[in-house]
């Protein structure tokens, strides 16, 4: 591969997480303003760099971690991974579930009524996104 392919490639992944970090961080402050609807302690993560953030609601503590990975095509995405804290018998996080998007914010869900793809950076998007590891985490 010539050089200047591989930098090119470089450069663009590098933009790629930037926006990647971008959409988090949109994530995360639309989820964490959920606070009153929820009923829950969320706090934000304090620089978008972290790329985490935690949701404390009826005794359980749930953790949202930005990851990223190269799909099939090798472009960068993102993925969501939520782990719940458990304390007892040893301190532990589960791993409930997670869910991908891309540097635009299109995730790999959809809305099930009307089959319309999720963006992580809307705020009714991320209450719908992370109700499911709430409810699993209270199951």
């Amino acid at each position: 591969m010539p050089n200047s392919d591989a930098s090119g490639s470089i450069t663009t992944i590098i933009e790629d997480y930037a926006a990647l970090l971008r959409q988090f961080d949109a994530f995360s402050k639309n989820a964490t303003s959920q606070s009153e609807a929820l009923g829950a302690i969320c706090v934000g993560q304090p620089n978008p760099s972290y790329g985490e953030f935690s949701i404390k609601i009826a005794g359980h503590t749930l953790f949202f971690i930005l990851t990223s990975f190269l799909d099939s095509d090798k472009k960068l995405m993102g993925a969501v991974e939520c782990y719940q804290e458990k304390k007892y018998p040893h301190l532990e996080k589960i791993k409930l579930g997670r869910f991908t998007f891309n540097p635009k914010g299109d995730t790999s869900e959809r809305e099930l009524s009307q089959d319309i793809q999720l963006s992580i950076e809307e705020e009714a998007d991320a209450l719908y996104l992370i109700l499911p590891f709430i409810k699993k985490s209270l199951a």
